[in-house]
């Protein structure tokens, strides 16, 4: 065991971060990740007390080393790097991470990039961080517009409102970003059938406007066809308004774009009222 891993357990505890005031000084960063070969300068902040020259120990010499608090990366790993007062003995260290480069996250991709729901859905996306080989793949989820599109930690995008909203994706090292354009339409809703009046009356030169009724009624689709199977007594025009041309009887049809669906009323047309 190497000598400094024989230090009590408080001073460890300032590794994390957390100032030790008994032990009046500390180092500035707390922390360092570092590249393989790369090199930087830790700081000395004295809490009380006068100001005294320091010695410097790295605990694993072998992941990095010190020389006048400048921190050398040598190979991956994690070790101390302790600051020790020459007169009064105080300590203080930061924790050093060494990776390679293989293992910085150098990028994100999301997929897909272009997104298209209804109001209601929810589709999950998927976010890669770059490379493969990167140690820190933590990611958090934004949208530029939670009324239309909401999006959880998990990268599940929930359609809220008819628009369109931006989803980015970013990782916590490195900060990367990359984004999804959503496009939230309104809840399609099924046509299951139309059905008209059994029987309308109309006079002759008079109209009447025959209003099907759609199952469900909030159905998206409710373009119709319209159909006389006599116009010499009745016409009937796109919108189903009915025109009476001469005493009888026909039949109408409608027919819906969606699925087919068919209905027919019986018309009967009477003469003209006598002023």
């Amino acid at each position: 065991m190497k000598i400094w891993k024989a230090l009590p357990l408080l001073l460890l505890a300032a590794c994390a971060g957390r100032d030790i005031h008994i032990d009046r000084i500390t180092l500035d960063p707390p922390a360092l990740m570092l590249l393989s070969g790369s090199s930087e300068q830790l700081s000395v902040r004295f809490l009380s007390g006068k100001t005294e020259n320091v010695l410097w120990f790295s605990d694993d010499e072998s992941v990095a080393s010190v020389q006048g608090g400048k921190v050398t990366a040598v190979s991956k790993g994690v070790t101390l790097i302790f600051a020790k007062t020459e007169k009064s003995g105080l300590l203080a260290c930061c924790e050093v991470t060494v990776r390679n480069a293989a293992d910085y996250v150098a990028g994100v991709e999301l997929t897909p990039l272009e997104l298209s729901l209804e109001e209601g859905d929810a589709v999950q996306l998927t976010a890669t961080v770059l490379p493969a080989t990167a140690v820190n793949k933590a990611v958090t989820w934004s949208s530029s517009d939670n009324s239309i599109a909401t999006v959880g930690s998990d990268g599940i995008v929930y359609g809220m409102a008819e628009g369109v909203a931006v989803i980015t994706v970013a990782t916590v090292e490195g900060g990367f970003t990359e984004s999804c354009n959503v496009t939230v339409r309104p809840k399609y809703y099924a046509l299951e059938s139309i059905g008209l009046p059994a029987e309308i009356t109309v006079a002759v030169g008079e109209t009447y406007l025959i209003e099907p009724e759609f199952v469900p009624e909030n159905a998206t689709n409710k373009a119709v066809t319209w159909f006389c199977y006599d116009e010499s007594i009745a016409t009937v025009d796109g919108s189903g308004l009915v025109t009476g041309i001469a005493p009888g009887g026909t039949h109408i049809t409608v027919k819906s774009a969606e699925g087919g669906f068919t209905d027919i009323t019986y018309v009967r047309v009477t003469e003209a009222a006598v002023e």
